[in-house]
């Protein structure tokens, strides 16, 4: 089965790209003020700290990436060089590697994002202060973490998006007070949407109508339009239906990067075992079970797939948004921005989901696939003279 193929962009790329001087200043921001860079889904943000921290490094600085999900870790270090790649760290890795951190029988610790400051500052008592850090996804962290990181280095450089935080970390704004009692702060906000497809991104939108930065019109209106066909959303009438046509669009996207992405861990292991079944071969990740070898076909759930990009995203099971369990409309802007050239949407049913009805119905295409035959694979045949020795 074709790997996953990590995404390298040169300098030379950014430099050439709408927008790239905003990115170029970023990187190379050498001045004595805390950095913090915004900006919408795919504007560039995870970039400019890989580029940053790659540039600090071949001037030996001791520089630190951290970010919080092991997928994007991964990710980072598959495009980073090999002086940078260790130093690249989800937030639990570098806290375990640097603190006095015990565990000890019959004692139940506190995970790393529900620890105070206090206990953290005792724990990390003899680290020293690096260089500078650099927090990737920094909307995530808890105002604990990001005291003590700030506390450690001399200057830091933070890229945060309020429109995707789905953690219990803290806003720009709040990021923003708490990097001023650092000192001063260099605001850097990127304008430009380079991952996604004006089709693509005019449908994602609808799901946070009221975030200012996600429906800027004028940062809408520079995406290119006419580079992919609009979001495609297929209401079948079943489960075998659907993974038929989940079947249909594996097959279709080839080689390329694709993600299905899920709301629950359940649901990972449900699909990554029916598309096994189909004879396809995946990888699968949450926070309970990480991979590090990914395949191009990747099953995982919104809040792990921050930071990535894949050529297809499927977000399947989509009669469930709006429910009970499944009301976060951040999970799925950030699921369906994912997406660079295709996005596919799945749900049961008779008609698209009532959760839609505040979508512009012209943002997406309608596909009622009708009554479909889940296909059998059958089993490889056996052969007599199999593994003959001679």
């Amino acid at each position: 089965m074709p790997q996953f193929k990590f995404n390298i962009i040169s300098r030379t790329d950014i430099e050439n790209s709408l927008g790239g001087a905003q990115m170029i200043y970023a990187i190379d921001y050498d001045g004595p003020e805390n950095l913090l860079v915004t900006g919408c889904a795919g504007s560039g943000k995870t970039t400019v700290s890989l580029m940053r921290a790659e540039r600090l490094i071949n001037l030996e600085k001791n520089v630190h990436i951290i970010t919080f999900h092991d997928l994007l870790v991964t990710n980072l270090k598959n495009s980073a060089t090999k002086e940078l790649a260790p130093n690249i760290l989800k937030y639990h890795g570098w806290y375990y590697r640097e603190s006095e951190y015990n565990e000890v029988d019959g004692v139940e610790r506190k995970k790393v994002e529900d620890m105070t400051y206090e206990e953290m500052a005792e724990e990390l008592k003899n680290y020293g202060s690096i260089d500078e850090f650099i927090i990737d996804e920094g909307q995530n962290f808890s105002e604990a973490f990001h005291k003590i990181l700030m506390e450690k280095c001399k200057v830091i450089a933070i890229g945060a998006d309020n429109a995707q935080k789905v953690h219990n970390g803290l806003t720009t704004e709040q990021i923003t007070a708490k990097m001023k009692l650092k000192g001063e702060v260099n605001f850097v906000q990127l304008q430009y949407n380079y991952r996604n497809t004006f089709e693509i991104y005019n449908f994602a939108r609808y799901f946070l109508p009221l975030n200012e930065r996600v429906n800027n019109e004028r940062a809408i209106d520079k995406i290119p339009k006419g580079r992919s066909a609009k979001p495609t959303f297929f209401i079948v009438p079943d489960k075998d239906s659907e993974l038929a046509q989940l079947y249909t669009l594996l097959k279709d996207a080839g080689d390329r990067n694709v993600a299905i992405i899920v709301y629950h861990v359940h649901e990972v292991t449900y699909y990554y075992d029916a598309i096994a079944a189909l004879g396809i071969g995946c990888s699968r990740h949450h926070n309970k079970d990480h991979v590090h070898e990914l395949e191009n076909v990747l099953v995982t759930t919104y809040k792990s797939s921050q930071g990535l990009e894949f050529q297809t995203v499927i977000m399947p099971n989509m009669e469930t948004v709006g429910s009970k369990y499944y009301q976060t409309d951040q999970h799925y802007y950030i699921g369906s921005t994912r997406a660079k050239e295709n996005l596919y949407l799945l749900a049961q049913g008779e008609n698209v989901p009532g959760y839609f009805n505040k979508f512009d119905v012209g943002s997406y295409q309608l596909t009622k696939t009708g009554k479909l035959t889940k296909p059998t694979i059958a089993a490889p045949k056996k052969l007599e003279d199999d593994d003959l020795p001679f």
